[in-house]
């Protein structure tokens, strides 16, 4: 009996993976874009999403962000974790959900250089685990509110050339 609720558990979570992602081209260069998006003391100057952000981009560390979806409303605490570094490629944020079969969410930032000069932005969002399914729809109402980090970073980095 245990052994048929861990199959029931390990395919239920293995049929719960989601992934969102939506890109931008920006002009500019693959190292200004990654200093400017690690600098989490810095958002507050150019970050409408997120007006308080502190801590260092190290693997396993704590980053503290306070995220402003609605004008109207009191910023809501986030703290994930850094999971990966590829400097000045793309990191990864992640938050669990207690246990990582449970539900684990992964946010990632990566800049790909582009033949014209430019970079591509990417947010990506992957989400796995056993409530995943049941709470990916509202974690997903949000995630259009993110382009304003590409927007406002297009925006920054055009004022700092």
């Amino acid at each position: 009996m245990k052994k048929l609720i861990f199959l029931v558990i390990f395919a239920c979570g293995a049929c719960a993976n989601r992934e969102y992602q939506f890109s931008t081209n920006l002009d500019t260069s693959q190292k200004k874009a990654y200093e400017v998006l690690i600098d989490f003391g810095n958002y507050k100057h150019w970050n409408s999403l997120i007006p308080e952000a502190e801590g260092h981009l190290g693997l396993n560390e704590l980053i503290h962000l306070k995220l402003k979806f609605y004008e109207d409303e009191d910023p809501d605490t986030f703290e994930p974790v850094v999971t990966e570094i590829h400097p000045p490629k793309h990191f990864i944020l992640s938050k669990g959900l207690g246990f990582s079969w449970l539900g684990l969410v992964s946010h990632s930032f990566e800049l790909l250089p582009l033949q014209d000069g430019q970079i591509k932005f990417t947010q990506k969002w992957l989400g796995s685990g056993l409530l995943i399914a049941f709470i990916w729809p509202k974690l997903s109402e949000n995630f259009d509110k993110f382009k304003r980090i590409n927007h406002d970073l297009s925006l920054y980095l055009k004022k700092k050339a």
